[in-house]
């Protein structure tokens, strides 16, 4: 890796114009660096809003997770603007720290600083969406959900599945630097013991329609699922959801304990 962790990249970047000044070209400059010449094209509008917008066909998605949840965003994670008050043509950027409401970007074309890196105070309104680089956190728990009408999802660091869709999440893989065993309840099946999992485990079910009801999971971590008209649970290590009760797990977010 050029750069091993995001203050390595910012004492290397900051006052600088690098690619062209633009937001979009910082992204890429630090992309080339890391993995010899890559490059995401934002190809639909042109602007920075592409790159999470088009994520599934792009190509970014081989070297970055997908992050939802701007309540887990972690130093190195770029963060990427829609159109919005902030950023009236979408903007990109990379998280450094929480500052109270408002948290620290480092970022280029910063309309306060044009066409130059610079590292300042952004707003969390008009986020749609973060990227968290693979090769700086493969000790992260990853997790993959098969959803409803959907199939399997990418592998993400965070949240996976749906709210609000009213869709089942019908199983789940992990993929963790530790030991995890797991139980899950099964719609019509029951209780099914897993044991010791691996990255390879289908925790669930696919092709069949049923519906993850309940989960129990042991390692060092903890998690929280959402359920059909109740919302989030608690974090919680052990069991979590329902049984009796015909109610779908619609997402589950897992972290370290």
């Amino acid at each position: 890796m050029y750069f091993n962790n995001p203050n390595e990249f910012y004492v290397e970047t900051i006052d600088k114009s690098l690619g062209g000044g633009q937001c979009v070209q910082y992204f890429n400059w630090f992309l080339g660096k890391m993995y010899n010449g890559a490059e995401v094209l934002c190809s639909e509008t042109g602007y920075a809003k592409d790159v999470w917008n088009q994520r599934k066909t792009n190509g970014v998605l081989n070297y970055f997770y997908e992050i939802t949840n701007i309540d887990e965003l972690m130093d190195g994670d770029w963060v990427i603007y829609g159109n919005s008050s902030f950023a009236p043509y979408s903007h990109i950027g990379m998280f450094r720290k929480k500052d109270e409401n408002k948290f620290v970007c480092l970022q280029q074309n910063d309309y306060r600083h044009p066409f130059y890196v610079s590292q300042n105070l952004n707003p969390y309104e008009g986020i749609i969406g973060a990227l968290r680089l693979k090769d700086w956190h493969k000790d992260e728990i990853k997790v993959k959900g098969h959803v409803q009408d959907v199939g399997w999802e990418d592998w993400s660091i965070g949240i996976v599945g749906t709210t609000g869709v009213a869709k089942r999440l019908e199983a789940i893989k992990i993929d963790a630097p530790f030991e995890i065993k797991a139980k899950a309840h099964i719609e019509n099946i029951g209780w099914v013991d897993y044991g010791k999992i691996t990255k390879d485990t289908v925790i669930g079910t696919t092709g069949k329609g049923l519906r993850l009801e309940a989960l129990s999971l042991i390692g060092d971590l903890k998690y929280r699922v959402h359920i059909q008209d109740i919302g989030w649970s608690n974090w919680i290590s052990g069991e979590v959801g329902t049984v009796g009760l015909c109610k779908r797990i619609e997402a589950i977010e897992i972290k370290r304990a």
